[in-house]
C-alpha cells in the first residue's frame, strides 16, 4: 500500500510539473511577438523571458525526477513481485507434497478398511 501512495504522489507532482509547463511554453511563444521601443522596455521583456525559461528548466528538472522516482518504484514493485512469485511457487509445490501425502494415506486407510470388512464378513459367517 505504501508503494501505491508514493506513486500516487509522484503522479500528481508530475501532473502539476506538466501543467505548469505547458502554462509556460505558451507564455514563452505568445510573447517574443512583443516589441517595445526602448531598451529598457526590450530589456525588461528579455528578463522575463529568461526567468520564464529558467522555471521551464526547472519545472523539466521536477518532471525528471519524478520520472525516475516511479521509475524505481516500480523496479522495487517488479522485485518484490519477482519475490513473492518464487515464494509463491515454493509454497505451491509444498501443498501438492502434501496433498500426494494425504492422498497415500488414504489409499492406504481404504486398502486396510477394505481388509477389515473382509474380516469381519468372515468373522459373521462362522
Amino acid at each position: 500500500m505504501v508503494l501505491w501512495a508514493e506513486v500516487n504522489r509522484s503522479l500528481r507532482n508530475m501532473t502539476s510539473a506538466i501543467t505548469t509547463t505547458l502554462k509556460t511554453a505558451k507564455k514563452i511563444t505568445s510573447n517574443p511577438s512583443l516589441t517595445v521601443s526602448s531598451p529598457a522596455g526590450q530589456k525588461t521583456i528579455e528578463e522575463m523571458l529568461g526567468a520564464e525559461k529558467q522555471s521551464a528548466t526547472s519545472n523539466i528538472q521536477t518532471i525528471q525526477t519524478t520520472l525516475l522516482a516511479i521509475q524505481e518504484t516500480i523496479m522495487k514493485m517488479q522485485e518484490n513481485m519477482s519475490k513473492n512469485h518464487v515464494e509463491m511457487k515454493g509454497d505451491i509445490n509444498k501443498l501438492e507434497a502434501k496433498v500426494d501425502t494425504i492422498q497415500q494415506a488414504i489409499e492406504k486407510n481404504e486398502q486396510k478398511l477394505q481388509v477389515v470388512e473382509i474380516r469381519s464378513e468372515q468373522n459373521e459367517k462362522k
